[in-house]
């Protein structure tokens, strides 16, 4: 299973469409890799992710369309994250990102129910 996190300075990075590098996390061997994603829309990014066999993706904030593309490209989100990296690892890996310690300030909301945020482009 390859899960892929958004990163600046060691953290989740705060806004998923502005992140220029995921943290590539290979949990059945350990391996370690960074992606870049500077400068890519949000389909591309999906497709980079998708490409590099992600299942899962743990970012802070995230734009309803970019959440939308990822997921029909079958990438599960785990969205409104904060935190260090090594410890959402951890959490995810033991089940335990919901604790709201990952939950970004004022965003538990979002974090119970993504669709909330959405809104549909017409």
């Amino acid at each position: 299973m390859r899960i892929a996190i958004s990163e600046w300075n060691e953290m989740i990075s705060p806004v998923f469409d502005e992140t220029g590098t995921v943290r590539l996390v290979n949990l059945d061997t350990g391996e370690i890799q960074r992606l870049p994603l500077s400068g890519l829309a949000a389909g591309a990014r999906a497709e980079v992710l998708r490409t590099a066999g992600v299942s899962d993706l743990l970012c802070g904030a995230i734009s309803p369309f970019a959440l939308k593309v990822l997921t029909m490209s079958g990438i599960r989100v785990h969205a409104w994250l904060h935190g260090p990296i090594d410890r959402a690892l951890q959490a995810f890996t033991h089940g335990d990102l919901d604790d709201p310690r990952f939950t970004m300030p004022g965003c538990q909301a979002l974090r119970d129910n993504p669709e909330q945020g959405m809104v549909e482009e017409t």
